[in-house]
């Protein structure tokens, strides 16, 4: 189970990294090869919990 979890989390970081340079959902799959609707599920994961966590949300500004 923390492996799984662990990989789910890896690949959502993937895409975030690459949302973050500036890529579309699209382009991320290609990158990635993750099915683009994956991608899509982890972009919106990503900003669900950026919205209700302060902590990230200033972690995801410094990224930027």
């Amino acid at each position: 189970m923390e492996i799984e979890l662990a990989d789910h989390y890896d690949r959502m970081n993937r895409v975030v990294g690459e949302l973050l340079k500036g890529n579309t959902p699209t382009q991320i799959a290609s990158i990635t090869g993750f099915k683009r609707a994956e991608v899509v599920g982890y972009i919106d994961e990503w900003k669900e919990v950026v919205t209700s966590d302060s902590g990230t949300r200033e972690r995801a500004k410094e990224a930027v």
